[in-house]
C-alpha cells in the first residue's frame, strides 16, 4: 500500500468522536492513525471503526503502565480486545526505549527497540 491522493488529514477543530465516523463513511479507510485518545468517547469512536475491520493506530499519554491501568475506559477497551498491541515509549536521560506491554499484567513487558 502507498500513501497518496487517497490520504486524508483531519484539521483541528473536529473532535475525534465526530471525525472518525465521518472518515469511515466517506473514505472507507484501511487504517486510521490518530493522536491521543483522551477518554471513553474517543475510544468508542475507535471501537466503531474497528467493527468495520479498520486498523487504528493511536497514542495515549501516561507516565507508566500503572497510569495506563488507572484509566478505566482504556482497561475496558483492552479487556474487550479493542487493541491488539499496546506499546510504552519510555525516556530516560540516556535513551528512549519502546516496550511492547500488557497493561493488565505489569510483568509482561519486552523491549522492542531503543535509541
Amino acid at each position: 500500500s502507498r500513501v497518496g491522493s487517497e490520504m486524508c488529514i483531519r484539521d483541528r477543530g473536529i473532535p475525534k468522536a465526530a471525525a472518525i465516523p465521518m472518515l469511515v463513511r466517506s473514505m472507507a479507510p484501511d487504517v486510521i492513525i490518530t493522536d491521543e485518545l483522551s477518554g471513553a468517547i474517543d475510544t468508542e469512536a475507535v471501537s466503531e471503526a474497528a467493527k468495520y475491520g479498520i486498523a487504528v493506530i493511536a497514542s495515549i499519554h501516561a507516565g507508566n503502565t500503572a497510569q495506563l491501568r488507572s484509566k478505566a475506559w482504556l482497561r475496558h477497551a483492552v479487556e474487550d480486545g479493542l487493541f491488539a498491541k499496546v506499546f510504552l515509549l519510555r525516556r530516560t536521560s540516556r535513551e528512549i526505549s519502546l516496550y511492547e506491554t500488557d497493561i493488565l499484567d505489569e510483568n509482561k513487558r519486552r523491549r522492542v527497540t531503543r535509541c
